[in-house]
């Protein structure tokens, strides 16, 4: 029977299988193998821990015709596609379809008027390892945002239908008369990783709903806040895994969740009107994300607009609610009325969704370090 092999440096003693002798760490290069013009090694590292506990850690490197060391280091690449509707994306040519992964965002739904309750939110869905061959051309559709009380749209790529898609994120839904807009649902998303968008907040008092933030690929998107009383606008949902918007308890417009890694913060909520002949502030549109290359992300809800003072009268106004962020937040909802005599405000559009597309080749980079065979500490 032929007798299995054993990592190099190996010895028989089972208290020290990686031959350390009682050494705190050993360095064994190993010889190079000619790989054309370049020589490709291997470096080991044998660290002795605590009692009976021995690691092993491997540096590939490479040597050129000079004999200096190159690191191999592995390159992201990154493409955002944000033109809305039907299109094509023509497959990079140095895509690599052994190592990528290709996510889609959903567009917001539009929050309602006054009294309104924030729009739903973008889905986040991915695929990893997607065999699109270089230079191919794939459809792709990105989903636009909602208008003020209509619901966003679908996003998805690989097809020219969502159904046969190779990845879909659901849009978020618009809010309507009572009723928060609810974000993009995972259960009809298409992907191996999806998150939901998160939902508006509705309006149970004077305030208006904030928008829901955006999923994104390290979590779902949060609830936009609401506004209980006395006027003050309800703060957005923060994005990718953020947290939910704050509800206000005040005149004063409640703070924007917080969002998630690199996700956009949901919108300030609006402050409402303190006196008879006064404006609500309209809040803040909700943050954009830049999670995908720096500039571009998941994006948080908007804010909602502040209600009016109890006594407001004729000549007093109800502000406009502010729009979700980009890519996918959802859009905030109007303040309400006291009295019935206030001008009244409109809801806001939800942000529209973007497709993400990373891929990682590897490459060879010189490192200015001595080359040393065998190094023993």
């Amino acid at each position: 029977m032929r007798r299995p092999s054993r990592p190099t440096g190996a010895s028989d003693d089972p208290h020290d299988p990686l031959n350390l002798r009682g050494r705190k760490r050993v360095i064994r290069t190993l010889a190079p193998i000619a790989i054309g013009a370049l020589l490709l090694g291997c470096t080991l590292t044998d660290t002795q821990g605590p009692v009976g506990e021995q690691r092993r850690d491997r540096e590939f490197y490479a040597l050129d015709d000079l004999g200096r060391i190159l690191d191999i280091i592995e390159i992201s690449s990154v493409a955002v596609l944000t033109t809305t509707g039907a299109n094509n994306w023509t497959v990079d040519s140095t895509f690599n379809l052994l190592n990528n992964r290709v996510g889609c965002i959903g567009g917001g739904g539009g929050g309602y008027r006054t009294p309104g309750g924030g729009g739903g939110a973008g889905a986040y869905a991915e695929k990893r390892n997607l065999a699109y061959a270089r230079g191919a051309s794939v459809a792709y559709n990105v989903g636009t945002g909602g208008a003020a009380e209509a619901s966003g749209a679908d996003t998805w790529i690989g097809n020219a239908t969502y159904a046969s898609a190779d990845v879909g994120a659901k849009a978020g839904t618009a809010a309507s008369a009572g009723v928060a807009g609810v974000g993009g649902a995972t259960a009809a998303s298409i992907g191996d990783t999806k998150y939901a968008g998160g939902n508006g907040g509705d309006t149970p008092g004077i305030g208006g709903g904030a928008g829901g933030g955006a999923a994104g690929p390290n979590g779902a998107g949060a609830k936009g806040g609401t506004g209980p009383g006395p006027s003050g606008g309800g703060g957005g949902g923060g994005s990718n895994g953020g947290s939910v918007g704050s509800s206000s308890s005040s005149s004063s417009g409640a703070a924007g969740g917080a969002g998630g890694t690199s996700g956009g913060a949901g919108g300030t909520g609006g402050d409402g009107i303190t006196t008879p002949t006064g404006t609500s502030g309209t809040g803040t549109v909700g943050g954009a994300g830049t999670t995908f290359d720096g500039s571009k992300g998941p994006g948080g809800g908007g804010g909602a607009s502040g209600g009016s003072y109890v006594g407001a009268i004729a000549g007093s106004t109800i502000a406009n609610a502010s729009a979700g962020g980009l890519y996918g937040g959802g859009g905030g909802g109007a303040g309400a009325q006291s009295t019935g005599a206030e001008t009244t405000g409109l809801g806001a559009a939800g942000a529209q969704g973007c497709i993400f597309i990373e891929w990682f080749n590897r490459s060879l980079v010189f490192n200015p370090r001595p080359f040393q065979h065998i190094i023993v500490r």
